[in-house]
């Protein structure tokens, strides 16, 4: 029934875009459906980015503390079944804000005498394991005492190979969800110099789909679990070389030592065609996104002939590719890690690789639409938030917008070898690249600390668009986000959103010269009878300014993935 269903249900309330999504996956990935992508529906109940008005502040602190209180008000409402999902476990206020969380939901468990559970899954960074039990206990120690028949709380982590959980997800009986880009860190959010960051909460049964991913989680720790040998009688907080690694925490003591398995709402029984939905009047259609890295749904996964679970990388290529009037983009970057090179500021580290799929989807894009226009806006390099290292929080790979914009051109005439100069210089003068300021900052705060950006937002057409976890750099692990395919939703968050980050971000008086960018790289390429440049031909970063990428773990993603 749910073979028929993926096969042959309509493609009914999708755009073009979200077409281009769906068709590109139901077929190839239906065995993944409901794992890590589906079509369904929910309302967007508010947008949530930090700082809340970041083209009016200064720095300091006292400006974002609703995101944790936002958080909060999500976990408890919880009546049966919680899942949160982030890179890393909370600290400071987020650490307070869950603690807080977790004892309004047990409260209300304890009066309708019927408990809840919530268990919370993190990345098991290569070099930086996490010891879950002490994570379960500290999430729940100043509590503990009177509750531990009503709530039940779960703490799992896991790596396979370069892959470890960086989904940001917030999901509350099957109902409300909160997901984004926003990780639980203090220092990143709720000091002085933030990073720039961008969530969204909905209701509706979109966040069943939360819940689904993060099961599909939970089963490979489990499955992990019961299977090693060895690795049984190591501690999760000692460092281990090992390829795969989980570890599980559980409080209170005494009760079962693997989180019940999540099962969504049953639906009615003849659950197919366009009835299947089930949708209120004013839901908005949805595609949930999802990849899970070098893990595989089970142990023996077949998707015609694929065994990848990275479905969420073909959906949003597909999106990209379907564009014909606008691409837009909030990203923190789409280079690999960069290290210092003398004489030519910045390389990729060794195995570092561009995102040829969604390059070559934005050129083909480009080519086939004369009026589209793609506009992006980066963090900038070197930004680091608050008084953290730049050895552990970094959030900018090390790219010069010169540098961005000359692997789009090259993406561009690798699309069409054959177009001639005049063709191309029409293509490429339809590209723009930014990075992110605020009002006349000029990239940085007062203080002079480079502004940073970790959003991963992009719309296409004006009438699709895409938050989540995902960065669209190279970066192996298990990640997953929301479309949201209505025109009037998407017109609602450029107006909140991009318009004034858009504007505030870009200025024509200091924006690359695209034709000169093109010019170079022709003759690079031998296609112009002129004396070659120097190698060192983009204004590089000066060398001794970067450092390691993004954030604690996502440091080491870029710098161990591919």
């Amino acid at each position: 029934m749910d073979l028929f269903q993926t096969l042959f249900t309509p493609d009914d309330g999708l755009s073009y875009v979200g077409r281009a999504a769906y068709q590109s996956l139901k077929t190839t990935f239906y065995f993944h459906r409901k794992h890590t992508w589906n079509k369904t529906a929910g309302k967007v109940q508010g947008l949530y980015q930090t700082p809340p008005q970041p083209w009016e502040m200064k720095p300091g602190t006292n400006h974002s503390a609703y995101i944790t209180e936002k958080m909060l008000d999500v976990i408890s409402r919880a009546e049966k079944f919680v899942d949160v999902t982030s890179l890393g476990p909370p600290d400071g206020e987020f650490l307070a804000s869950m603690q807080n969380a977790l004892l309004k939901a047990a409260v209300n468990a304890a009066a309708r005498n019927e408990p809840v559970v919530v268990r919370f899954i993190f990345g098991n960074i290569v070099g930086m394991p996490l010891n879950c039990k002490s994570i379960a206990y500290e999430l729940t120690k100043d509590w503990c005492d009177g509750y531990q028949d009503f709530i039940k709380v779960y703490v799992g982590a896991f790596r396979k190979g370069l892959t470890w959980n960086h989904s940001k997800i917030i999901a509350v009986d099957s109902e409300y969800l909160f997901t984004g880009g926003h990780n639980l860190w203090d220092q990143h959010y709720l000091q002085y110099n933030p990073v720039h960051d961008l969530s969204f909460e909905l209701s509706g049964r979109i966040a069943e789909e939360g819940h689904a991913f993060a099961e599909s989680m939970w089963r490979y720790i489990i499955r992990k679990e019961k299977t090693k040998k060895f690795m049984r009688f190591v501690p999760t907080c000692i460092p281990c070389a090992t390829r795969s690694r989980v570890g599980l925490g559980h409080w209170p003591s005494g009760i079962d030592k693997y989180p019940p398995s999540y099962s969504r709402p049953k639906q009615p029984w003849m659950n197919f065609g366009p009835s299947a939905m089930m949708n209120a009047p004013d839901d908005l259609t949805l595609i949930s996104l999802g990849r899970l890295g070098n893990c595989p749904l089970t142990d023996k996964v077949f998707s015609l002939g694929r065994s990848t679970s990275n479905v969420a990388d073909i959906g949003i290529a597909a999106m990209l590719k379907a564009a014909t009037k606008s691409i837009k983009m909030s990203l923190q970057d789409l280079g690999p890690l960069a290290v210092p090179y003398p004489g030519r500021g910045v390389v990729s580290i060794p195995g570092g690789e561009w995102p040829k799929i969604y390059l070559s989807a934005i050129a083909h894009a480009i080519w086939n639409n004369l009026d589209l226009q793609v506009e992006i806006v980066l963090s900038n390099p070197n930004a680091v938030p608050s008084n953290v290292s730049p050895l552990v929080a970094n959030y900018g790979n090390g790219w010069s917008r010169e540098q961005v914009c000359r692997k789009i051109v090259k993406a561009i005439r690798a699309e069409r070898t054959e177009a001639s100069t005049r063709e191309l210089q029409q293509c490429v003068q339809r590209v723009r690249v930014a990075f992110i300021r605020l009002a006349t900052s000029d990239g940085a705060w007062e203080d002079g600390a480079k502004i940073g950006n970790h959003a991963k937002f992009f719309c296409i057409d004006d009438i699709c668009y895409y938050i989540g976890s995902q960065n669209l750099y190279i970066a192996n692990l298990a990640e997953w986000g929301v479309v949201v395919d209505s025109e009037t939703a998407t017109r609602n968050m450029l107006g909140d959103y991009w318009r004034r980050l858009w504007d505030e971000s870009f200025d024509e008086r200091t924006a690359v010269d695209m034709h000169e960018l093109l010019e170079h790289v022709l003759r690079r390429a031998g296609k112009v009878e002129e004396e070659e440049e120097d190698p060192s031909e983009i204004p590089p970063l000066p060398v001794g300014t970067f450092f390691p990428t993004q954030t604690l773990p996502d440091i080491v993603d870029l710098a161990l993935a591919h």
